[in-house]
């Protein structure tokens, strides 16, 4: 018979301290992938909103946990908070040569960019609005306007390559948290009349209608879709600012203007003047406009017009990529809404 090995004391307290550590990191591994946004498979069956909304009476939230800060579930400085309800999109002009979504998805391998399936956000994921809802009351006690929801910054919700019956849920959610005010931006803006839902009217008193126009030739092809369509709010987001962009002097006109350069690496540079001429525009037909930022500082009016170096921009102007002063003043204007 051969006797067993010996093994000392200290090896087996090595042993279980390293078998510990690998077991928490197994651990910790599976609780980020349950609690992410995305399933590592994407299932084709339509989730049901309804059971979303199933534990709505659990959610007692009050002002005591609003946090100080703005925006605390996004970065972008016109929300409040970003929803997805499924990611994935495909480059139409070129404003999205830079795109940050597609990006971030060849980042994250979470899905793929351009002609391929539309990946789905999860059940848990899509309970977030809930939460917001629920604390409507409480952040417009706190910040003096209804949370506003950007849908969607990985996705256009107007696209035609997501399934529809994901839409039909979407704008499901949008009737039952109408506390909040959803935001949808798209580049399609010839899809939208199409993929309303029935019951759409003279507009969901919760929704904003928006379309991206990166120049003035983008602007004229998307805005005549755009004002045939009802909304409470319409707006355009210029940005990336590729070009010259004026609103028209008569006719139907947008009630916001976002207006940004394109920030990243390699991006295009933005002229101060395109951005004062469409202040100007809004000024005179009564728009409201919000400039978030110059994109990167070597395209900030501080650098290219005045001359001063890049450390010097930043300590002057530290608003959005890039700063956002124009001619000194931060303007950022929301309109008027319920």
């Amino acid at each position: 018979m051969v006797d067993a090995p010996k093994v000392s004391c200290r090896t087996v307290k090595w042993l279980r301290v390293h078998l510990k550590a690998k077991f928490s990191i197994l651990i910790f591994i599976i609780a980020v992938l349950r609690s992410g946004p995305f399933t590592r498979c994407q299932s084709t069956k339509r989730h049901s909103v309804k059971s979303n909304c199933r534990n709505k009476q659990t959610h007692n939230v009050g002002l005591q946990n609003i946090r100080k800060k703005k925006m605390e579930n996004s970065k972008i400085e016109w929300t409040d908070h970003t929803f997805n309800p499924w990611t994935g999109c495909t480059n139409v002009s070129p404003g999205c040569d830079h795109c940050y979504a597609e990006s971030w998805s060849k980042r994250s391998g979470l899905v793929q960019w351009g002609n391929y399936p539309r990946r789905r956000t999860t059940e848990n994921y899509w309970k977030k609005p809930l939460k917001w809802n629920a604390e409507a009351d409480a952040f417009k006690e706190e910040h003096g306007h209804r949370p506003r929801v950007f849908c969607a910054s990985l996705a256009d919700v107007f696209d035609n390559q997501a399934p529809s019956e994901w839409r039909e849920d979407l704008f499901e959610l949008i009737r039952e948290y109408d506390q909040l005010d959803w935001l949808l931006l798209t580049k399609r803006p010839q899809n939208i009349a199409k993929m309303l839902p029935s019951d759409w009217g003279d507009g969901y008193p919760n929704v904003w209608l928006g379309m991206t126009a990166e120049d003035q030739l983008h602007f004229d092809q998307r805005w005549k879709y755009l004002q045939k369509i009802p909304a409470v709010i319409k707006f355009i987001s210029y940005e990336p600012a590729l070009g010259p962009l004026r609103l028209p002097s008569q006719g139907s006109l947008p009630d916001w203007l976002i207006s940004g350069g394109e920030s990243g690496g390699g991006a295009r540079p933005v002229k101060q003047q395109w951005i004062r001429d469409a202040i100007a525009d809004c000024r005179e037909h009564g728009v409201a406009v919000f400039h978030k930022q110059w994109g990167v500082y070597k395209h900030n009016p501080l650098v290219v017009n005045k001359g001063l170096n890049i450390n010097q921009a930043k300590a002057r102007d530290k608003f959005g990529k890039g700063g956002g002063l124009v001619d000194g003043k931060l303007i950022r204007e929301f309109p008027a809404s319920s």
